[in-house]
């Protein structure tokens, strides 16, 4: 293959994300395809050693490209909100703890949010989940010692504090478990970033849920499974790119008014099983509120039943038109 049939490769890889990203975006508008498919084109093609895994692997470049729709991060390199990354044979979206951080303040979770790491030189005092921990240390200081753990806090828009703490055992049993390539990649080089963003991940649960929170969830799920972290492998139930085409599936069945297809999917990824509420809860957590109002409206009996009547058709049986 010349270096021409190449870059037409690459260009390929990235265009057959379109069509998905783009009804993607149409319903939570935020990043541009010309712009982000351009940064994809460019983050993959300037190294050759994820280009050739791209080459090999075109349905992932698909997949992480698409991603980049469903959490609404750019791939602009200037910002460093998200990245393209090579892990496992496959082409990845990775979010750094910055774009977490832009996903929350964007979506009216938080006001704003800072993770600090603690060093066993410096004078930390904790005083509980909702007041603003002391931290004395010297930032210029080169010998402040071991990490001994991170704190991450987030002000609300009622102006109070939320705190996560995390010790340096937690941080390193979840990069213990993380994939041997995110061990020698992200975890290697950026080991300090990548802490960060664990803490930040754990605080997220306990922030205010705005009407996008979904784009939270979305990307915290796209890290765990970028990282291939224990969880990921064991518990998350969608694989890269599936979820976007759950998304898309049910979007379709909405817009056709097709009850029967929304509610095999429904049957298929949700359930009442106290011990799959988790799975539920990531299924549900892809559709923004006004989706969810409409899926449970087609899956509901009585609900169904009152629709029905009100527009004069009481056969349950009797399709809407």
């Amino acid at each position: 293959m010349n270096d021409i049939q190449k870059v037409e490769h690459i260009f390929n890889a990235v265009d057959a994300a379109k069509s998905q990203f783009q009804i993607i975006v149409a319903n939570n508008p935020g990043v541009d395809w010309a712009a982000e498919s351009m940064f994809a084109y460019q983050a993959i093609s300037a190294n050759s050693y994820i280009m050739g895994i791209a080459q090999k692997n075109r349905e992932s470049v698909k997949n992480a490209v698409i991603n980049i729709a469903a959490v609404g991060l750019t791939l602009n390199p200037a910002v460093h909100y998200a990245y393209l990354v090579p892990r496992g044979g496959a082409i990845c979206l990775d979010i750094s703890y910055r774009g977490l951080i832009k996903i929350a303040t964007d979506s009216g979770s938080i006001r704003w949010c800072k993770a600090e790491l603690v060093f066993s030189g410096d004078d930390f005092t904790y005083k509980g989940p909702s007041q603003m921990p002391d931290h004395i240390a010297d930032p210029f200081d080169k010998d402040r010692g071991e990490v001994v753990g991170v704190y991450c806090v987030a002000k609300t828009h009622d102006g109070d504090f939320l705190v996560e703490t995390m010790t340096i055992a937690e941080i390193h049993k979840i990069r213990d478990e993380a994939s041997a390539a995110a061990k020698k990649g992200p975890w290697a080089t950026y080991e300090g970033e990548m802490t960060k963003k664990c803490v930040i991940k754990r605080a997220q649960k306990t922030w205010p849920m705005s009407d996008q929170h979904e784009r939270i969830q979305t990307a915290v799920n796209v890290i765990n499974e970028t990282e291939g972290s224990e969880w990921a492998e064991t518990s998350h139930r969608f694989k890269p790119g599936e979820k976007i085409q759950i998304i898309e599936d049910m979007r379709l069945a909405l817009s056709a008014g097709d009850d029967l297809g929304v509610a095999q999917l429904v049957a298929e990824y949700s359930s009442t099983d106290p011990d799959q509420l988790e799975e539920s809860q990531k299924f549900w957590s892809l559709f923004s509120s006004s989706e969810r109002n409409c899926i449970k409206r087609m899956t509901d009996d009585n609900l169904i039943s009152q629709d029905r009547l009100s527009m004069g058709k009481p056969e349950l049986n009797e399709a809407i038109e």
